[in-house]
């Protein structure tokens, strides 16, 4: 396809910008040729826009030629400590601060993508940027610059009982591009619960996230992945989760999307062993000129796995919500279980709710079944409250948490779901 001057313009400023943040430190070989792979790939790449069928619903064009970027304030600041909770604090897309209990200090290492590179260079050589989609501009623009980020390991046959949380904001006095790489190895028989929370702990000026994870499930790895982004209104960002699964893996992933201005989140998930298992679920509540685009690609390589994505969204005034979810069935992926499902509720004429759920199958003995429903609030349901006293307002709010529900309960902390709940209240008032 084509560039056009815009698309030129805009690509090229994002080049020079994050080139001259480049520290020149020394990497491991298969990085420094990871990273030549992907900026000989930008040549070839264009900022995407709505003549791109993958972001149809997301004209990252408009959005970044609205931008005068800056890079974030460098600062090696990195600290480390014991707690009765494991925590890890992350400003502008870098780790400032970690806390463990004695018992998970024995089965993790967290660490700033530079100091791993010293300590881990093997692992780091393996996996950092083996997940990257060849075509697709921003995880490619990731891997071709140094970015901040978190190296998190979970090491064989470690059960980390208690969950990590991590804390995660972005803001500045200017416009500010905030580029962040994680990399998460679950070691083998090993498992783990993250619990993430994109808030809003500052003003400032509008701000651009490109954030890249990679998760790496050994054999037998079990990783719980919940994910709240509740940021500052003013935050526009593009995130990836790609996750390579190897036999007997699980991956059990939950995301909340109620905050930002602008969210494109992209879930790629490769089942790459025998009996690995996905479980993929969404909801997302917006309000005002609010958009999130959610596209999600489970690859099924290997026979008798399974994978199940459920995703929601309710929308009202004149925000948009988009789900692109695709299932892709290799040859030899026999015995395959995969399912799909979108359901969108629309509180207004001038919101919006896209759909476009996909199959792709090429083995013949498998269960795959994929749905779609995009309405209004259920005016039986309705009815029926109104005429047991309830209120009509009170009644079209028992309805959207009826529909929300069965999504917020799949967050396993109780407190954490306990918060979720209060936001969401808030969110509907």
């Amino acid at each position: 396809m084509m560039e056009t001057a815009t698309e030129t313009t805009i690509k090229d400023n994002l080049l020079e910008l994050l080139q001259s943040a480049a520290d020149g430190a020394a990497l491991p070989a298969g990085i420094v040729a990871r990273r030549d792979i992907a900026r000989e790939r930008l040549n070839g790449l264009s900022v995407p826009n709505l003549r791109h069928e993958e972001w149809k619903y997301s004209d990252m064009e408009r959005v970044l030629g609205t931008f005068n970027f800056v890079l974030p304030k460098s600062s090696n600041h990195f600290e480390t400590g014991i707690s009765d909770r494991n925590s890890i604090y992350l400003h502008n897309g870098r780790i400032e601060k970690v806390e463990l209990t004695p018992e998970a200090k024995e089965s993790l290492v967290i660490l700033p993508l530079g100091p791993a590179m010293e300590q881990y260079p093997e692992m780091m050589e393996k996996y950092l940027g083996s997940l990257i989609t060849p075509d697709d501009f921003f995880s490619n623009l990731n891997m071709a610059f140094p970015a901040n980020g978190i190296f998190l390991f979970v090491k064989d046959n470690a059960k980390v009982k208690d969950p990590v949380f991590m804390y995660q904001d972005c803001y500045d006095e200017k416009e500010m591009y905030v580029q962040s790489h994680n990399l998460v190895v679950v070691g083998k028989n090993a498992s783990l619960t993250v619990i993430k929370k994109q808030v809003c702990s500052g003003n400032g000026a509008r701000v651009f996230h490109n954030m890249l994870s990679e998760l790496i499930l050994e054999e037998g790895a079990e990783f719980s992945f919940n994910r709240l982004q509740n940021e500052c209104k003013d935050t526009y960002q593009v995130t990836y989760l790609t996750a390579g699964l190897k036999k007997d893996a699980r991956l059990d992933l939950t995301n909340i999307a109620i905050g930002g201005s602008f969210t494109r989140n992209n879930f790629h998930v490769a089942l790459d062993g025998s009996h690995s298992n996905a479980r993929l679920t969404g909801l997302t509540i917006l309000n005002g000129k609010q958009h999130s685009d959610s596209w999600v690609n489970i690859r099924h390589n290997m026979p008798e796995c399974e994978s199940d994505q459920l995703f929601k969204s309710i929308v009202n005034d004149e925000s948009t919500s988009a789900f692109s979810g695709k299932i892709f069935v290799a040859r030899d992926a026999q015995k395959t279980n995969a399912y799909q499902s979108n359901k969108n509720i629309v509180l207004t004429e001038k919101a919006n709710a896209y759909s476009k759920p996909q199959l792709e199958i090429y083995a013949d003995d498998v269960k795959c079944s994929h749905g779609s429903t995009t309405g209004q609030i259920d005016e039986e349901g309705l009815f029926y409250l109104r005429a047991r006293g309830i209120k009509e307002a009170a009644a079209r709010k028992l309805l959207l948490y009826a529909f929300a529900e069965n999504i917020v309960d799949r967050l396993g902390d109780e407190n954490f779901r306990s918060e979720v709940h209060d936001m969401i209240h808030q969110k509907f008032n």
